[in-house]
């Protein structure tokens, strides 16, 4: 019961290796979780991330490059990730001011 209650906290994974990260994605995102993939180049993570969060979670994945979300856009496509969305930023640079 206690690691039900740990669940409801936000977490922040931090990983300098994309498999790290990955790994670590799959051990602490649970059904119905909200995720947020800064750098999600073509979306791949993106979209694993997605499936893990399900039907009651959502996933947003952002990337600096125009062309990477854009593929990311064709590679992962709405009717099939209907919980997946993909945006060009470049973060922290977008935030606003104050953020």
């Amino acid at each position: 019961m206690r690691r039900m209650a740990a669940r409801t906290l936000p977490r922040l994974v931090v990983c300098a290796r994309t498999r790290e990260y990955r790994r670590a994605a799959l051990e602490l995102v649970y059904a119905g979780d909200v995720a947020l993939e800064i750098g999600c180049h073509e979306g791949l993570t993106s979209a694993i991330l997605e499936r893990r969060c399900g039907e009651a979670g959502a996933v947003l994945g952002v990337d600096r490059s125009r062309p990477a979300v854009a593929a990311a856009q064709v590679r992962f496509p709405s009717a099939e990730y209907p919980n997946l969305r993909f945006e060009v930023c470049d973060f922290p640079r977008d935030l606003p001011n104050g953020a």
